[in-house]
C-alpha cells in the first residue's frame, strides 16, 4: 500500500511551478526546464515522450540539457 508520504512526495516531483505551467499553457517551450517538466507531470520515461511527440531520444536530451532549442516550427 503507497504511503501518504510517498504519494506527496511523487506529487511535489511532478508539479509543475505556476510560471512555467501558464508558458506550457500558452504552448510555448522555451527551455529544456520546460520540457523536462512537462514530461515528468505527463510520467512518461524519455522513450515514450519522445516517441508519443515524433523526436528522437537524443533530440529529446539534447532539448531536456539545454544543448538545443526547438525550432519555432517545432
Amino acid at each position: 500500500m503507497t504511503q501518504l508520504a510517498d504519494l506527496i512526495d511523487e506529487q511535489l516531483a511532478r508539479a509543475i511551478p505556476a510560471r512555467t505551467r501558464k508558458r506550457l499553457s500558452q504552448g510555448r517551450l522555451e527551455t529544456g526546464e520546460d520540457i523536462t517538466a512537462l514530461r515528468r507531470f505527463v510520467g512518461p520515461a524519455q522513450a515514450d515522450f519522445a516517441r508519443a511527440i515524433e523526436i528522437s531520444v537524443h533530440t529529446l536530451r539534447n532539448r531536456e540539457q539545454g544543448r538545443r532549442k526547438p525550432s519555432s516550427a517545432a
